[in-house]
């Protein structure tokens, strides 16, 4: 008796579009070229399962085109399953390093904007000001801008968010040139 059609959840369409690298496994096509579909390599009727290793991404072309054929040749082997479940590992933990460095990123940026409020005495600064001291301290290093932060405001005779960001900036520009002539 042939198995009854179930549906397959987004999750497991994703997987399976993933681990075929979002290509057809019968002609190699990608999208936009194609629209891609979940194939059953042995046929629901013929009693196949929705499980990963009876599921092959194909283009909407081949798939009608196949119809019940079983092409078992297609089908991913052990050693096809175990490389694409290394590849899926290192890219589930390259996105957790990303997400990580996201994160560090964030509360850095805090601690630049938290440092600056307190140079100035304010309980705001801009978006922008956040950022570029954020990205001063990535080219420069954490300690070298807050040092250079703490001599901007105690420089500055004017001291408003704008001015001492215009003479940090410039601190950086002029380091940067004697780094460029000296190189330091």
């Amino acid at each position: 008796m042939a198995n009854k059609r179930k549906s397959i959840g987004k999750k497991k369409r994703f997987e399976v579009f993933a681990r075929d690298e979002f290509t057809c496994r019968y002609c190699g096509k990608q999208p936009p070229e194609v629209q891609l579909v979940i194939d059953h390599i042995k046929p629901v009727i013929e009693g196949g399962t929705n499980e990963t290793t009876n599921l092959i991404t194909a283009c909407w072309d081949c798939n009608a085109g196949k119809g019940r054929t079983v092409l078992e040749t297609l089908a991913p082997n052990d050693q096809d399953t175990a490389r694409l479940a290394q590849e899926f590992l290192e890219q589930r933990r390259l996105a957790e390093l990303a997400n990580e460095a996201a994160e560090a990123r964030h509360d850095n940026r805090q601690v630049y904007i938290n440092y600056l409020c307190k140079a100035l005495s304010a309980k705001e600064v801009s978006v922008r000001n956040g950022n570029r001291l954020v990205s001063l301290a990535d080219t420069h290093g954490p300690d070298r801008v807050l040092a250079w932060l703490d001599y901007a405001a105690d420089t500055v005779s004017y001291c408003t968010e704008d001015n001492v960001m215009k003479y940090l900036n410039g601190i950086a520009r002029r380091h940067d040139e004697v780094t460029e002539v000296f190189g330091e």
